[in-house]
């Protein structure tokens, strides 16, 4: 979806969280954006700017916390959210 990865290289990535809120402007252009494409939206983020997932999901994570003035208290690898994102990955190669 090009409107999807020009944002997602032209915005600050302090300043990216990912949303579900507009069903029509998903990381895959056609389907309809829903909770479960945010692993999906955080990798596509990494690739369009050529990062890491790993790098892209911390900083949303901690942009989130930021906004809502929550405390990051995620320890292990597989309680944060950018992790699910690697996962998918994996299982798709």
């Amino acid at each position: 979806h090009a409107l999807f990865e020009s944002m997602a290289k032209s915005v600050p990535l302090e300043r990216i969280l990912t949303e579900t809120d507009a069903p029509y402007m998903g990381p895959v252009k056609g389907e309809r954006n829903e909770p479960a494409t945010v692993p999906s939206a955080v990798q596509k983020i990494a690739e369009v700017r050529d990062q890491p997932v790993e790098v892209v999901g911390r900083q949303i994570h901690e942009n989130f916390c930021s906004v809502f003035g929550i405390q990051s208290a995620l320890e292990s690898t597989q309680q944060r959210p950018w992790m699910a994102a690697k996962q998918l990955v994996k299982a798709s190669a």
